[in-house]
């Protein structure tokens, strides 16, 4: 509403301007070539006449209503000129010879500012047109720019896909005919090794199993355990009963992984991951995750089975 308010303005302030600009035209014509002039009676035959070089102008700059307003100011400007020269009103609107101005005056300004609405009618459609152009334009790049995110996302993951063969030999490898506390170890250092993580930690249960305890951490850039802040019951609950892998998303959208350790079908702790390197995490990482999670407990299982 408020823009249809503002353009019926600004056409009205348009329509203003040229009335104005068509009465100072037409009267410095008027001044210049008749009133003192001392050739007042070629002003009636000039040609062209400079009236009509007005309304040629107005209805070029402003449209064809503009021009049919400066045509008919031009008009009333000559119709006065022959009034005062002393000829009779009656005869201007009979006689082809003053008649004809007319329909100069009316025929410029329809024919002219018919030109300029045009124009601007085209103008108005290109704008639009760009308008649309633009909008595709940066829609299409923002789906390039994912096509390519996903694109480097897939070849990274193809690289990836070529070594997890030899990644999963290796750590299968590690594992094999260690005690306890030499997988646990292990399973930190290939952790930190392949998942390109900066933090990671492994924390076990007391024998009552209401505190955790740290066990192993490594990592570059040493932070607070997301299983410490504000003692985050509802993820340990969570591991306690589903004795499954999770991803964990904070606010700060860092993707957080946590997963059960098991001896015997019981959880003794809890393997973390956090800040990634370049925010390198995603559905590989995270089957990566749950293989070296689900081996440590394979093979928990087996060390604590040859003790026995």
């Amino acid at each position: 509403m408020e823009d249809r308010n503002t353009q019926t303005e600004k056409v009205k302030n348009i329509y203003l301007l040229s009335l104005v600009e068509t009465i100072v035209y037409c009267l410095g014509i008027y001044l210049i070539f008749f009133h003192f002039s001392y050739f007042k009676l070629d002003f009636l035959n000039m040609n062209p006449h400079p009236l009509m070089i007005i309304v040629a102008i107005i209805a070029l700059r402003y449209g064809v209503y503009s021009g049919i307003v400066a045509a008919t100011v031009a008009l009333i400007a000559y119709f006065v000129a022959y009034v005062q020269i002393g000829n009779d009103p009656v005869i201007f609107f009979y006689s082809i010879e003053y008649y004809k101005y007319i329909m100069i005056f009316f025929f410029t300004g329809l024919v002219l500012g018919k030109i300029n609405d045009r124009n601007k009618q085209k103008i108005d459609e290109l704008k639009v047109e760009n308008q649309d152009i633009n909008q595709a334009y940066r829609s299409q790049n923002e789906k390039n720019k994912k096509l390519i995110q996903v694109n480097e996302n897939l070849e990274y993951q193809i690289v990836n896909s070529k070594e997890s063969i030899i990644t999963l030999h290796h750590i299968l490898n590690s594992m094999k005919n260690k005690d306890i506390e030499s997988i646990y170890q292990e399973a930190v250092n290939l952790i930190e090794r392949y998942l390109k993580c900066e933090f990671v930690s492994l924390h076990l249960f007391d024998e009552k199993k209401e505190s955790l305890i740290l066990k192993i951490e490594a990592g570059e850039k040493i932070a607070n355990c997301i299983l410490r802040e504000n003692n985050n019951l509802e993820i340990i609950k969570q591991l306690l009963t589903e004795k499954q892998p999770i991803e964990i998303l904070k606010e700060n959208k860092v993707v957080y992984y946590a997963a059960p350790i098991i001896n015997l079908g019981e959880v003794i702790g809890i393997l973390n991951i956090q800040a990634f390197e370049n925010n390198n995490h995603g559905k590989y990482m995270f089957q990566l995750f749950k293989i070296i999670s689900d081996w440590v407990n394979h093979f928990l299982d087996l060390s604590s089975l040859n003790k026995i």
